[in-house]
């Protein structure tokens, strides 16, 4: 005996037209299921949760991409019309620490990499010769004083 999705299927059609606006959003996993919980629950169109596995395939289906960021899935291409405050359970990081640790660790590589190439070397040099130049302007500054 199989499972019948088609209640899950009429209510994840009715949340996504009612709550998610299409377009060039992220959120964080969390945030879409227990907004989906929610919409359900006002709704009473289903009594308990699809699950996030359930959940995650249907937004893949709908044509959703995901990415994850330090251990957090996130759901590119839909952005919820009214976000609710939301707090992620599972998780001690929130999307925006995910998101801006992710961005400081490419931060960081891209810094090695300049550190070791020929164009950083030649930044450094450039900055060193900067700084130098603006020594010079103090001291000379200071002997007129």
């Amino acid at each position: 005996m199989t499972y019948d999705n088609t209640k899950f299927y009429a209510a994840f059609d009715a949340w996504l037209e009612q709550n998610v606006e299409e377009g060039f959003g992220e959120h964080y996993a969390g945030d879409l299921l227990a907004d989906f919980c929610e919409f359900c629950k006002e709704t009473k169109m289903m009594k308990r949760s699809p699950g996030r596995v359930a959940f995650g395939r249907r937004l893949a289906e709908k044509g959703f991409d995901k990415r994850k960021y330090t251990g957090l899935t996130l759901w590119y291409g839909l952005e919820l019309k009214k976000p609710r405050l939301m707090k992620p359970k599972r998780y001690k990081k929130t999307v925006e620490e995910a998101v801006e640790a992710n961005t400081e660790r490419e931060f960081i590589e891209r810094q090695e990499q300049l550190k070791n190439s020929p164009e950083g070397r030649k930044l450094a040099l450039d900055k060193f010769h900067e700084e130098m130049k603006e020594e010079e302007k103090r001291l000379r500054r200071s002997e007129d004083d």
